[in-house]
């Protein structure tokens, strides 16, 4: 099998991580730093192969902290050269998915159908040989090592076979043995036996020891009494030493002390710390210096800054008040400007419709916009109308049927009545609507809006009504006329409209035309707009003259700014009048402080002459203690701190010690006597070990004392025959039973070491052959065979040309050498596991530590020849060694770091 690409979503530190495009080789190095998720790759690719355990999020030690969903996808190929694709997530339960050629399979958590023949926790334990694993071989031992590798096949689940046997062995001897080793359970048995059958001559000599121990008894009671006698005199003699002998070298102290003031009369008046003092006194003379000359260099800054207000300053704040007031207006006039510029793009925008809508007029002359203004177009309307009916009618009689002019007479009545009718209510509707916008409740529109409808509906009634009657009468005109009639009707029509037309420089044309009233109307509305912005903005714009005037005026008083707009202007004079204004402000200020700053030079003066004479006067107090103040001071307080102590030393001695001086008597008659404790470096101690060995002797009395009175006191001791008979039967059927469990265990170790030896016959050769291969390659042949012993001890041995006989793996063997051998049998074990089955890729973790580098090359050697079998991870955090690999072939994933 082998993982072609792998792409991590969350998993562990692991977030959107990807293999890449290019398929992963045989051989994959993965370099990273400490904690960069090497493990948390590890734990990926076993869950692509087994599933996600634990299942739930919470449990699950890589289940990323801030909730995101763990999982991944993973491309695998097999021998077959089938394509898969994997993908594992956990969710609320942990889900999988398997597909291959298009088809999609619900893998739920159970493994991959072609890595069973390798269970879960084989595959752990087998397949990934980490540094832990390696670095951990001195301390766990070799026999751990080749039960786990040949005991058990890699299976840590289970226990050594050796390790069965020999606990059922040792079980068995622990009951009985036929040497006299130990102490077997059916041995003790016996004694026991022996032992009750022989308690009968045991009765006599009891009596026989009390009357001894009641002897003992007499004499240890008349020994303790003396040893009592003297650890009496003994404490009343420490006691007194406990209270002399501290009082003593306190008075010792004291006299030292007093010896090491010299002239108390020099102390007296002396402040209690002159060291300190004569700093402070110094500070204070120092404080001055500073304080009067941080006063002299604020009066100096202060005078400046009276002096800060120029000419321009003041001639700005005498203007002041019109600068406010230009400022003002210059802010008033900024919307000015924007209405200005809005009326002239309305403007510009008018004039591209009339100019749009007279180029589509039929001019015949130079165009009159003051005769379009006095147009009337109501009559413009009526004519092009008349005209319009004229033309359609046509001057032809044919077009009028028999009767027409009979029947024109016999129904226009009717049909102006129905016009005039439209007319008249349209008028009531547009009065009531009038009336109700004016105010007037009207009970059919209360409300505005209602109101507002009734005057829309009663103009479109009376528009139309009045349209009707003018076709109408139009209708009727033209029925009641002939041929010759109508025509003249249409000339007439044209004339009145080429009448009207002509002051504006326009032809009526050969055709009438409908819309025309309508587009002169257009014009000029447009035209009254344009006459209305033209008016509305001629104030405007003397508005702003007058402000560029002023401005002008302004920018005389800053003629280093050149030209400047008025909203510039204005920011600039406000900017320097309000300079001015804080200058001013802080000139007043600084020549207020003026005043008070020479008030305070003059106090300060006074304080530095104060100290100076108080640090003349300290200093010839000091100068008997020494030739600098410094040192003297020094001195004058270690007098003054022994005069202290020793004050208080005499002091604390007397308030303990109310018969201090009758102690100093006793004291002085044994100096004079010469007692032999007063040379001693620790006479209490002394006497405290002495009265503790005293104690201690008495004790021992004392529990002797207890322990033969409690003999003594105690029921004499005895059983009868029967009872002795009784335990006699009890401890031969213990026997018995314990002879048959012993026969029982040693079969079962006899078994066990028969199961053991069949199960090795079986896999061990050709586990240790290839091991033995490894193990050649790995040492340049230096070792080139394993064999196992056939005891049960199962020692390792290692053979080879430069041994002169097998060697046990063991010390004195290198660390690295015990590694390589681990490492040649695990490689070999994996190819026994797997054969027959899927190839399964093998995992490494730094497993060339404790290796010389010649074995170091070997071993890469030997894992680029592995992989040319199975897939092959190696994990390292060293760069070289990941170069190495790459010069070999390898492909080089990098972890970013944390």
């Amino acid at each position: 099998m082998h993982i072609r690409s792998l792409a991590i979503d969350a998993f562990g530190r692991l977030r959107d991580l990807d293999s890449g495009a290019d398929p992963l080789g045989g051989l994959v190095v993965i370099q990273g730093r400490n904690e960069a998720g090497k493990t948390s790759l590890f734990e990926f690719l076993c869950t692509v192969l087994y599933g996600i355990y634990p299942t739930a999020a919470d449990r699950h030690p890589f289940a990323p902290w801030d909730g995101t969903e763990l999982g991944g996808v993973a491309q695998l190929r097999t021998r077959d050269g089938s394509e898969y694709e994997v993908t594992r997530r956990l969710r609320s339960t942990p889900v999988g998915t398997l597909r291959r050629n298009g088809r999609s399979d619900a893998l739920r958590n159970d493994d991959l159908p072609f890595v069973d023949h390798v269970p879960r926790s084989v595959f752990r334990q087998v397949y990934a040989i980490r540094l832990a694993e390696l670095a951990s071989l001195d301390e766990d031992g070799w026999e751990a090592v080749q039960d786990r590798i040949l005991g058990r096949l890699g299976a840590q689940d289970l226990r050594p076979t050796r390790e069965v046997a020999t606990e059922l062995e040792t079980a068995a001897r622990g009951l009985w043995r036929p040497d006299r080793r130990g102490q077997p359970r059916i041995r003790q048995l016996d004694e026991d036996i022996r032992r009750i059958s022989g308690h009968r001559p045991e009765a006599r000599e009891r009596a026989e020891q009390r009357r001894r121990d009641a002897d003992r008894l007499a004499e240890t009671r008349r020994v303790l009494e003396s040893a009592r006698n003297d650890r009496a005199a003994v404490k009343e003699r420490l006691e007194r030493l406990r209270l002399w002998v501290p009082v003593r070298e306190e008075l010792v102290a004291v006299s030292a002390l007093e010896a090491s003031v010299g002239d108390p009369a020099a102390l007296v008046g002396m402040p209690p710390s002159p060291s300190t003092e004569l700093a402070r006194r110094r500070e204070r003379v120092e404080a001055a210096w500073t304080t009067l000359e941080e006063l002299r260099t604020e009066a100096e800054e202060l005078a400046f800054e009276t002096e800060a207000v120029g000419e321009a300053d003041r001639a700005l704040l005498d203007a002041s008040a019109e600068i406010d007031a230009f400022r003002v207006r210059v802010a008033a006039a900024e919307p000015l400007t924007v209405r200005l510029a809005a009326i002239g793009q309305e403007r510009r925008a008018l004039a591209r419709r009339i100019d749009d809508a007279v180029e589509r007029l039929p001019w015949v002359a130079e165009p009159a916009p003051r005769a379009l203004m006095e147009l009337a177009l109501p009559r413009l309307e009526d004519a092009l109308a008349d005209w319009v009916e004229a033309d359609r009618i046509g001057p032809s009689s044919d077009r009028d049927p028999p009767g027409a002019d009979q029947a024109t007479g016999d129904g226009s009545g009717a049909r102006f009545g129905s016009e005039a009718g439209t007319v008249a209510v349209g008028a009531i509707l547009l009065a009531l609507g009038v009336a109700g916008i004016a105010g007037v409740e009207i009970p059919v529109a209360p409300s505005p809006s209602g109101a507002l409808l009734l005057l829309l509906l009663g103009v479109l009634l009376v528009g139309m009504g009045i349209r009707r009657l003018r076709l109408a009468r139009a209708s009727a005109a033209r029925q009641a006329l002939g041929a010759e009639q109508r025509a003249r009707a249409i000339r007439e029509a044209r004339e009145a409209v080429s009448t009207m037309l002509r002051p504006l420089g326009l032809s009526a044309g050969p055709r009438p035309d409908p819309e025309l009233a309508r587009r002169l109307g257009s014009c000029r509305e447009w035209l009254r707009d344009d006459l209305d912005l033209a008016d509305e903005a001629g104030p405007l714009e003397s508005q702003l003259r007058a402000l560029e005037d002023e401005t002008a005026r302004f920018a005389a008083l800053l003629p280093e700014r050149g030209e400047a707009t008025a909203t510039g202007l204005a920011a600039i004079l406000n900017e320097r009048l309000q300079g001015a204004r804080t200058r001013a402000t802080a000139a007043d200020r600084a020549a207020s402080r003026l005043e008070r700053v020479e008030q305070l030079r003059l106090e300060a003066q006074e304080r530095q002459t104060a100290a100076m004479a108080a640090l003349r006067d300290l200093e010839a107090r000091l100068a008997p203690f020494g030739d600098s103040a410094d040192e003297a001071a020094e001195e004058a307080e270690r007098s003054l701190a022994a005069a202290r102590e020793a004050e208080q030393r005499r002091a604390r001695l007397e308030a303990r010690h109310a018969d201090l001086q009758s102690i100093e008597q006793a004291l002085a008659a044994a100096e004079s006597e010469g007692v032999a404790w007063l040379s001693e470096p620790d006479p209490v101690g002394r006497l405290e070990a002495e009265l503790e060995d005293r104690s201690d002797a008495i004790e021992v009395w004392l529990a002797d004392e207890r322990t033969l009175a409690s003999r003594l006191e105690m029921p004499q001791e005895g059983e009868t025959l029967d009872a002795l008979e009784g335990q006699l039967v009890q401890l031969r059927a213990d026997r018995e039973r314990l002879r048959r469990e012993h026969d029982r265990l040693w079969i079962l170790s006899v078994l066990v070491d028969e199961a053991d030896r069949r199960v090795r016959e079986t896999h061990q050769p050709d586990i240790l052959r290839l091991a033995g291969e490894n193990l050649r390659l790995l040492t340049g042949g230096r070792y080139d065979r394993l064999e196992v012993s056939d005891d049960r001890s199962r020692e390792l041995r290692v053979s080879g040309p430069a041994l002169d006989g097998p060697r046990e793996v063991a010390e004195p063997l290198s660390t690295g050498t015990r590694e390589q051998v681990y490492l040649a049998l695990r490689l070999a074990l994996v190819a026994h596991l797997d054969e027959g089955g899927e190839r399964l890729p093998l995992f490494l973790d730094e497993v060339f530590v404790n290796w010389d580098p010649e074995r170091r090359e070997r071993g890469l050697d030997l894992l680029v020849r592995t992989a040319g079998e199975r897939q092959v991870f190696l994990f390292t955090c060293h760069p070289d060694w990941a170069d190495r690999a790459v010069a070999r072939g390898a492909t080089r994933w990098r972890l970013d770091g944390p």
